[in-house]
């Protein structure tokens, strides 16, 4: 009877539990609410760039018409060395364009990525008020 009551007592005194971190982490209200933030920034991100796409695809639509002309047998030489001056300027205001808009969404991506950790960061340190953090992201149960 006496190895019973040991056992259980040992059995009441210690308890386990397994908590999967990342869907308590995800499901944390802080959380979701920090991604609402990033996702609005992104949209952001991707609506100005889609405005800089835009405007290259312009371009493009010129260099095409303007190597049509180019082309065109029926033009004389002199026009086709301003299509060809024209055309080269264009060129590489598109090149520039769109060297600037790959550094903008490097910068960009690099800055919101790095938005994001500080705010998970964050979120993580804010344990509720009585409740010690366990580990990163855990908070003691009461």
């Amino acid at each position: 009877m006496t190895c019973l009551t040991l056992n259980s007592q040992a059995d009441d005194a210690l308890k386990v539990a397994t908590i999967d971190m990342q869907e308590l982490f995800k499901e944390y209200h802080r959380t979701n609410a920090a991604q609402k933030q990033i996702n609005v920034e992104r949209a952001k991100v991707q609506k100005e760039n889609n405005e800089r796409l835009a405007r290259i695809r312009e371009l493009d639509a010129e260099l095409q018409n303007m190597r049509k002309q180019l082309d065109d047998p029926s033009i004389s030489s002199s026009r086709k060395q301003t299509v060809y001056r024209e055309w080269q300027m264009k060129q590489n205001e598109g090149v520039a364009l769109n060297r600037e808009r790959s550094e903008f969404m490097q910068r960009r991506n690099r800055a919101m990525n790095e938005q994001m950790v500080q705010r998970m960061k964050g979120i993580g340190r804010g344990a509720p008020p009585g409740r010690p953090l366990i580990g990163r992201w855990a908070w003691a149960v009461a």
